[in-house]
This record gives structure tokens, C-alpha cells and sequence, in this order.
């Protein structure tokens, strides 16, 4: 089998990237977005063409990752890695596996997330794919975080970092073809970074590197990017009310509501509930014992509707502790 027939067409690929674009813009919603990335699966099902099947199939995972519908997601995924394992794809196998562990992440599976993670760096190498090298390496880093294990999640994050920064060269032409443009990235894997600086103490590096992301988020207009920068600022806040940074006038209520708003608004639900349980966490750490409970009891409905059952239980026993 030729390298061609791995591939989906590229009137194929721009087809699907051009029903996410416009989902993303608000220019399609979610049922008719679905829609056509079904009829385009089907058109490539009719025609025998494996690659542009399992192109479409991913596609639909995005979108109802996207959404909070992370079941839908997963199964769409199962379908596209099974097509790319038959064609022998190792590079878009390793996104798929990539995506499948970001919503095993998202779930709270981290175990299972791991285990996604590796198996597409493993095809990443095997593909000599760099690109998704980086990003399987750096959602390593956000499960390393998720799960609490700050020192390994700081080391695969400056490593993501490092490799990351070949793409930000606006001469190199690689960078051009992401769905998410670069800096963008930049943004998301730097307020990770931020994060982690926050659970080991390191207050300064975590202000340091979340402004960093704070102007990036607002030179680009990426409104989800800025939700998770203000949900790393609530945190911080939370730690230290008097800090001195004059970008960020307002108390952490202020910045953990417009996370949670920003994030509904652009269709992360999962990423909207997440935001609502860590704000949930943070007053139980300064006291406030019972808004804290409303939260968690609003958090575990969420959490509940979409299926992020390992959250779910974890936000009920933190309930019943209080």
C-alpha cells in the first residue's frame, strides 16, 4: 500500500477541518456539524476509501470531545484507530491514541489515560512524527498534573516545552498547518506549567509563567485559552489575595466564574465542571466550608451528565467529608 492511499484526500481533510473551523466559530452548530461529518463518512464508507473514513470518524471524535460527550467520542475514536491500525498509519494512529487518552483524562481514568498517552508515543516514534512526539509528551504532562505528581508532570512539561519551540518560528512552515495555531499551544502547555509551579508552592514561577500566557491568550483572542489562564489565576489568587500584579484587578471569584463561562460558552462542558470542582476545592481551603458544598453539589450533577465517573465519586467523597 502506497503512502497516498494511508492518507486521507487532501479535499478530504480540508473538507472536515472546514466543518470544525466553522463549528468552532459558532458559524455551524453541534447537530449540523455531526451531520455533515456523517455524510462525508459515509460518502468515503461508499467509496472504499479507509483512510478518509477513519479521517472522518476523528473528526466527530473532536467535536463531541469538544462537547462534553465523551462516550460519543470515545466510541468514534475506537473506529478511526481501528482503520488506522489497518492501514498501517502510524502517524495518525498516534493522534488518535493521543485524543483517547485526553478523554480518559478528562474522565479522571488517568491510569487509562497513560496508557493512551504511551501507546501514541510509541507510534509517534515509530511514525518519526515529531509534531505528535510533542503533544503526546505534554498530555503526559497534564495527567501527570491531574494525578498529583508534580515533579514528573514539571519535567514532561518543559520537555513539551523544548520541543514546542521550533513551531513557534512563524517561517516554519509546519506550524502553519495545525488546527491550533502554535503560540496557542504555547498558551495551553505554559498554563499547565503554571499550574504545576502552583501545586509545588512555587508561587512566583506560576505568576510568571501564567502571565506569560495571560498576554498570549489576548494577542490571539483564543477565549479558551483565556479560561484556563483564569482558572490558574482564581488559584492563585486563592493563595495570595494581596499579590502585586495590576493585570489582575479583580478577587478569584471574579476570574473562577468568567473560566467557567468562557469555557460553557465555547462547547468545553467537561472543562466548564472541572473549573467549577477545583473553584470548589479552593474555598474549602480558605474556610468557606459552605459555598464550597453548593459547589460540589452542582459539580457532581455535572460531572454525572457527562459520564466523568471517577470525578464523580471523587467530588462526593470530598462532599461527605465536609
Amino acid at each position: 500500500m502506497t503512502t497516498s492511499e494511508k492518507e486521507p484526500t487532501p479535499e478530504f481533510e480540508q473538507a472536515c477541518l472546514g466543518i470544525i473551523r466553522q463549528w468552532r466559530s459558532g458559524k455551524k452548530d453541534e447537530s449540523s456539524s455531526a451531520h455533515a461529518l456523517m455524510q462525508l463518512m459515509r460518502d468515503a464508507q461508499a467509496e472504499g476509501n479507509k483512510a478518509n473514513q477513519g479521517r472522518a470518524y476523528s473528526a466527530l471524535s473532536f467535536l463531541y470531545n469538544n462537547r462534553g460527550k465523551f462516550d460519543k467520542s470515545l466510541g468514534y475514536a475506537k473506529f478511526a484507530q481501528r482503520l488506522f491500525t489497518e492501514l498501517d498509519n502510524q502517524s495518525r494512529l498516534a493522534g488518535i491514541l493521543i485524543s483517547m487518552g485526553e478523554i480518559h483524562r478528562i474522565k479522571g481514568d488517568f491510569n487509562q489515560a497513560s496508557n493512551m498517552y504511551e501507546q501514541g508515543l510509541v507510534a509517534a516514534k515509530k511514525a518519526g512524527h515529531q509534531v505528535n512526539t510533542m503533544f503526546a509528551t505534554g498530555n503526559y504532562g497534564h495527567v501527570a498534573l491531574a494525578a498529583g505528581k508534580y515533579e514528573k508532570a514539571h519535567e514532561l512539561l518543559e520537555e513539551t516545552l523544548d520541543m514546542l519551540s521550533i513551531y513557534l518560528d512563524p517561517d516554519n512552515p509546519e506550524g502553519k498547518t495545525w488546527m491550533v495555531p502554535p503560540r496557542a499551544v504555547l498558551c495551553e502547555y505554559q498554563s499547565a506549567l503554571a499550574e504545576t509551579y502552583f501545586y509545588l508552592g512555587e508561587y512566583d514561577k506560576s505568576w510568571e509563567a501564567i502571565i506569560g500566557s495571560y498576554d498570549i491568550a489576548m494577542s490571539l483572542d483564543r477565549k479558551l485559552e483565556m479560561a484556563l489562564v483564569y482558572r490558574i489565576v482564581g488559584q492563585l489568587i486563592t493563595a495570595q489575595p494581596h499579590h502585586n500584579y495590576a493585570q489582575f484587578p479583580h478577587d478569584a471569584h471574579y476570574y473562577f466564574n468568567n473560566s467557567y463561562v468562557l469555557f460553557e460558552e465555547n462547547n468545553a462542558d467537561g472543562d466548564a465542571v472541572f473549573t467549577r470542582y477545583i473553584y470548589a476545592q479552593r474555598l474549602i481551603d480558605t474556610g468557606e466550608t459552605e459555598k464550597a458544598k453548593d459547589y460540589l453539589e452542582k459539580t457532581i450533577k455535572q460531572f454525572t451528565k457527562l459520564g466523568m465517573m471517577k470525578l464523580t465519586r471523587d467530588a462526593i467523597e470530598l462532599l461527605r467529608r465536609l
